[in-house]
């Protein structure tokens, strides 16, 4: 919580011009409506996949080796999002590693 004057002069003991005058803010905080859907998760999962060529039985490899389960529509949301995450980060690698290579290549000429 956070305590601040109105007038924005304040001491530790209060207000200097407006005596007890402080008031207070609450931050604003994550509530639960802030989570992604698990269809969103899901369509992410799958942009994912056509983008880089995948079968959906990739995905699935990925739960049964993260989480136990063999196929995605057995996870948790919170073991979904894991999956989403594990394939955005291969992604991001192979999309670096072609980049690399292709500077490297183009370097060599």
């Amino acid at each position: 919580m956070v305590f601040k004057c109105l007038r924005r002069r304040q001491s530790e003991m209060g207000c200097l011009f407006c005596g007890w005058g402080l008031i207070s803010i609450r931050l604003p905080s994550m509530t639960s409506t802030d989570k992604p859907s698990r269809q969103a998760v899901m369509d992410k999962i799958e942009a994912i996949l056509s983008d880089m060529g995948l079968h959906w039985n990739y995905a699935h490899g990925i739960a049964r080796g993260m989480h136990k389960k063999e196929k995605l529509d057995f996870c948790t949301d919170e073991e979904l999002h894991k999956v989403m995450q594990g394939l955005a980060v291969y992604q991001n690698r192979k999309r670096q590693n072609r980049q690399r290579k292709k500077a490297k290549q183009e370097g060599n000429e």
